[in-house]
């Protein structure tokens, strides 16, 4: 299988207001989530992958790191090699991280929460990425 991860630069830049969700309150069967707002500086531009990582890249770092963490085999629906992997915690991601930039030559490592948010909201400022409206 040929290794491929295409990337695409993201602008640094100066977000005037970036709304996140915090845990307020803990109950047995439910989290309730206050908005959070604050400014956010993303001095630098950085680069974000194009794609998710398949489950067929992941399985190639899995067998040579020797992950035993499992879970991401284990979905409740089909998957093949060609879909996006799932269930991988933060720190296999970190660790996959890691085995690409050896085997690539190239730093890779996972977006901050700004990043991502930034990336996710499409350069919007808004309460959700389509809009305020619930």
């Amino acid at each position: 299988m040929a290794w491929s991860q295409e990337t695409i630069i993201i602008p640094g830049m100066i977000l005037p207001l970036l709304k996140t969700m915090r845990p307020q309150q803990w109950t047995k069967n439910a989290v309730v989530f206050a908005a959070l707002v604050f400014d956010v500086k993303l001095t630098q531009p950085y680069y974000l992958g194009q794609c998710e990582v398949t489950r067929g890249q992941y399985a190639q770092f899995a067998a040579d790191a020797k992950i035993t963490d499992e879970r991401w085999k284990k979905t409740s629906f089909v998957q093949d090699d060609s879909h996006p992997v799932v269930y991988v915690s933060w720190a296999d991601g970190t660790k996959f991280c890691e085995w690409l930039s050896v085997k690539e030559g190239k730093t890779y490592r996972l977006p901050t929460e700004a990043e991502w948010e930034y990336a996710c909201r499409a350069g919007t400022a808004t309460k959700y990425s389509h809009g305020d409206d619930d």
